[in-house]
């Protein structure tokens, strides 16, 4: 029986071994604001030439894209749903402004106060602001969330400069949780813009990354050297949690290349360094409960 056990428990470390660990669940539904840029666009149900018409836009319109193809994207704008040709638009410029309402920044589903609430942010968080539409109102987004607010509740953040130190690095989400979307990432040592720190969670930029990022994780002088997964480091001295984050961030970096190129199979194999050293640290823990136990 007990070398049944044993051979169990080398078979599951095994496993452990070959296996790559996956990213935390994320907004799988995450929405991008774009701009219409043709005169007129036709908004179809499903995405074919000769699919019926369901709406018309004009340039200028704001929408939301929750999915895209080379040819056609998936949007929503007010209540229409459907397909527009992807070459129609495009990601407009935006301003990153903080909520200044302490009662809270109420985001509405049109640019009017009797219209629905989607919801209401807290006081400091950051939106991004396309600009403003009509009557003292902007189209903003926080995360998934994007709609109407008042231009008076939001305004100029004051920024501070402050650098990644985390071994590991940190994964940039679009929003202040851990279940947000992944959309970047950022190397030990990165310098970074902080616009706002909030629940635990700084909003940053650098160079084209922008978003949330776990504030424990950022230091007001940068590391004396900055190490990163990318440098093929070596992971005995990382912490449990520097190397759960290592994982995080070679997951995102896989993601961005495609199984035939080096970049990721050099994430690959980093990951597979992680899990071996994971593994050796199962297998000390184990070589000393034993010893404890007199086996």
């Amino acid at each position: 029986m007990n070398i049944l056990k044993k051979i169990s428990v080398v078979v599951f470390l095994l496993v452990m071994l070959f296996s790559i660990q996956q990213q935390v669940a994320e907004a799988t539904n995450y929405r991008i604001v774009k701009v219409v840029n043709d005169s007129s666009l036709l908004v179809r149900d499903s995405p074919s030439d000769v699919a019926k018409s369901i709406g018309n836009l004009t340039k200028g319109e704001f929408v939301t894209e929750s999915s895209s193809s080379k040819d056609w994207s998936y949007i929503q704008v007010g209540d229409i749903k459907g397909y527009v040709i992807s070459s129609s638009l495009s990601i407009p410029q935006s301003t990153i402004k903080i909520a200044n309402s302490k009662s809270g920044l109420v985001v509405k589903s049109k640019p009017s106060t009797s219209a629905s609430t989607l919801a209401t942010l807290k006081y400091n968080m950051i939106v991004e602001d396309y600009g403003s539409v009509e009557n003292g109102w902007s189209f903003v987004q926080y995360g998934n969330v994007v709609g109407y607010v008042k231009s008076d509740f939001i305004g100029n953040a004051k920024t501070t400069t402050k650098y990644v130190n985390t071994r590991s690095g940190v994964i940039v989400r679009n929003i202040a949780s851990p279940s947000g979307a992944s959309v970047g990432s950022l190397s030990n040592g990165t310098q970074v813009t902080v616009h706002a720190t909030l629940v635990g969670w700084s909003y940053v930029t650098a160079d084209n990354v922008r978003g949330y990022v776990e504030a424990a994780y950022l230091g007001t002088k940068k590391p004396a050297e900055s190490t990163s997964t990318s440098q093929k480091s070596t992971y005995n001295t990382f912490s449990e949690e520097e190397l759960e984050y290592a994982l995080l961030e070679l997951e995102y970096k896989k993601r961005m290349y495609p199984t035939h190129a080096n970049e990721y199979r050099d994430a690959l194999e980093e990951q597979l360094k992680i899990e071996k050293e994971k593994l050796n640290r199962l297998l000390q823990k184990e070589k000393e409960l034993r010893k404890k136990i007199g086996r």
